[in-house]
């Protein structure tokens, strides 16, 4: 806010007052920062909304209270009602209101007031009259300076409190931020230490099947040693029976042949035997007769 002043009144109650305040305050104060009249309401617009929000936009109200301002009101009870609505604005938001109390009109009564504007009544009013108009209109604007000022301050202190505040926020952000972005980081290291582990894994994994399949291979070539082997033992067995086999039949055909040699040499001696016997016996006959014919012969030998 830039130190706005909203001036609330009734046209029928006191227009030409109102008319004289603001010609005062426009002398001090810039024409753009002082509202008097809600004429820029576009149409199809919600005049609350647009009401609210011009009276939302000021630091202060000056709600103009005449004679039959709060005539006005009762009148306006079933009717929409724009000084209500502005002044129900401005107590909701706490803004500073300050009636003023036109010709020694009193304040109204809280409980005639409807409940939303009741919170009137408090404020401390101001009261002009025609007679003092110029001294006392001054004191209202020495008294409106003051409180801008005062605002002022309050602001820049509560501009320098939410600066300092943004600030922090900002660097509360900041360091969320960081955080998060640490938080990150150490989530994608813990992935990427996971995935690692993972791959670890993954590597010693294959490294065990290697080395399983190394000792299956191993065990197979064993077993596959040990059929050779088992297969050169049978092939030598089996050679070693063929030759055993060979062997023996080779024997059995030499004890056959030793055999049949024996026979044929039996045969040959029982044969040798019969021829010798024979002969012998043809010796013994020739034998005997040459010995007959020697004799034969001798014997006249002997008779010479």
């Amino acid at each position: 806010m830039n130190d706005k002043i909203f001036i609330s009144y009734r046209r029928e109650d006191s227009s030409w007052s109102t008319g004289r305040i603001y010609d005062r305050l426009v002398k001090h104060f810039p024409e753009n920062q002082i509202f008097i009249d809600i004429d820029s309401i576009g149409l199809g617009e919600d005049f609350v909304i647009s009401i609210e929000n011009s009276v939302n936009s000021c630091d202060v109200l000056l709600a103009v209270i005449g004679p039959t301002w709060h005539a006005s009101i009762s009148q306006k009870s079933e009717e929409i009602d724009f000084v209500r609505i502005e002044i129900e604005a401005a107590i909701k938001n706490n803004i500073r209101v300050i009636p003023i109390l036109l010709e020694n009109t009193k304040m109204p009564n809280p409980k005639d007031l409807p409940e939303g504007i009741r919170a009137i009544t408090r404020r401390n009013a101001f009261l002009l009259n025609p007679i003092s108009f110029n001294s006392e209109i001054e004191k209202l604007i020495a008294s409106i300076k003051k409180y801008f000022s005062e605002t002022a301050t309050e602001r820049q202190h509560l501009i320098n409190e939410r600066f300092q505040q943004k600030e922090i926020e900002e660097q509360k952000q900041r360091l969320f931020d960081k955080q998060q972005q640490l938080e990150k980081e150490k989530q994608v290291l813990l992935d990427e230490q996971v995935k690692q582990e993972q791959s670890e894994k993954e590597k010693q994994r294959l490294l065990d099947e290697l080395l399983e399949q190394n000792q299956i291979e191993g065990e197979r070539l064993r077993l596959l040693n040990e059929q050779t082997r088992q297969k050169e033992l049978e092939e030598e067995k089996q050679r070693l029976f063929d030759e055993h086999v060979k062997k023996k039949q080779h024997e059995e055909e030499n004890q056959s042949s030793m055999a049949e040699q024996l026979s044929q040499k039996e045969n040959e001696k029982e044969g040798q035997q019969h021829f010798g016997e024979k002969s012998t016996q043809n010796n013994d006959s020739s034998n005997t007769e040459i010995a007959g014919k020697y004799r034969y012969r001798s014997t006249p030998s002997r008779l010479r």
